[in-house]
């Protein structure tokens, strides 16, 4: 018997976490010329972008993108932007700190929508709970 490779219990998992979804009535489908993933409940959709090169996207699979899409979402979930976190700025960071909270804004309103398309914050857990990824705040 051997053992899976790292890259087969990742393709694994992948399709585990699609598979859950997919139950829940989530469809995933690459956006036709563009990096993006829409991911799609009843009348409702996202279109969340991936950030990868033009090989890499053709080769990826729409359960490999959605991992991301939860790997993201679970990581901006649990980050924490306040007054602590940005007084280790130093002084050329701190002149970012609009477009800091600008893009922290976005990516957070992102796990919003994902949250409330997969239908709350219990669904969202159990799809990061599948995928081993660590729940968010």
């Amino acid at each position: 018997m051997t053992l899976p490779s790292g890259r087969d219990a990742f393709i694994a998992r992948c399709l585990r976490v699609a598979g859950v979804a997919g139950s829940a009535g989530v469809a995933l489908r690459k956006v036709e010329r563009r990096h993006a993933l829409e991911i799609a409940r009843g009348s409702a959709s996202l279109v969340v972008p991936i950030v990868t090169d033009d090989r890499a996207w053709r080769e990826t699979s729409v359960e490999e993108a959605f991992y991301s899409v939860l790997l993201d979402a679970s990581t901006w979930s649990r980050v924490d932007l306040g007054p602590a976190t940005l007084a280790d700025l130093d002084d050329v960071e701190r002149g970012e700190i609009p477009q800091i909270r600008r893009d922290f804004d976005e990516e957070r309103a992102r796990v919003r929508a994902l949250r409330d398309l997969l239908g709350g914050d219990e669904k969202l857990a159990a799809l990061f709970a599948t995928a081993d990824l660590p729940t968010g705040a």
